[in-house]
């Protein structure tokens, strides 16, 4: 376990725990760069969020704003990808 440790006024000495590891943290998104990144409307992507079918977060109050997981965005133009056809 990595600590610091540091002196106060009295010269007391205190230890205390340094974080060890950072915890990976999604990229969010506006409704509005969603909708740039995919082609379709922020609306599309707020019914979205509302039905459940994609994961999102809320942040704030009266006045809340909606976030979308950069990786929802491309998991679901992964799955709209349609492999090329082979022509004959």
């Amino acid at each position: 376990m990595n600590t610091a440790k540091s002196r106060s006024a009295r010269g007391v000495t205190a230890t205390a725990a340094a974080p060890t590891a950072t915890a990976v943290r999604p990229k969010l998104l506006t409704t509005q760069q969603a909708a740039a990144i995919s082609g379709e409307s922020k609306w599309t992507w707020r019914a979205r969020a509302y039905r459940g079918t994609i994961a999102s977060v809320k942040i704030g109050g009266k006045q809340a704003r909606l976030l979308i997981p950069e990786a929802e965005v491309y998991r679901l133009i992964e799955q709209g990808t349609r492999p090329a056809v082979a022509q004959a």
